[in-house]
């Protein structure tokens, strides 16, 4: 995993769009946030989780009702998902400044959720 805080860790690749513009477009923001919160320390980044944290909530709703209105077929379960990935991204950000490998396991956590959802 790069830790390079001076250099992006997200980097947009067209691999990633749904071709969505909508959705695509609020995908790469995530990964902006994500940019944010690598780049920061334990103690700047809880203004990062916080905006993270609500926007991803913001796009998940926004990716569910799209999500209904095209009767996707597999909408409870990518909902289901999104809702514990939120849920896991709130027990996670309580801690994840308790020490520095807590922090960098918490950053593995959104690499991971950003890159593979």
């Amino acid at each position: 995993m790069n830790e390079c805080a001076n250099e992006l860790f997200f980097h947009w690749d067209k691999k990633y769009e749904i071709d969505n513009p909508i959705i695509d477009g609020q995908h790469n923001h995530l990964f902006e946030l994500g940019n944010e919160l690598f780049a920061s320390d334990c103690e700047s980044s809880r203004r990062y989780l916080v905006t993270l944290h609500e926007y991803t909530e913001y796009h998940f709703e926004a990716e569910e009702e799209i999500m209904r209105e095209t009767a996707y077929p597999l909408y409870e379960e990518h909902k289901q998902m999104h809702d514990d990935l939120i849920k896991e991204l709130e027990e996670k950000s309580d801690y994840c400044c308790d020490n520095e490998h807590v922090f960098q396991a918490f950053k593995i956590f959104v690499y991971e959720w950003l890159t593979k959802h």
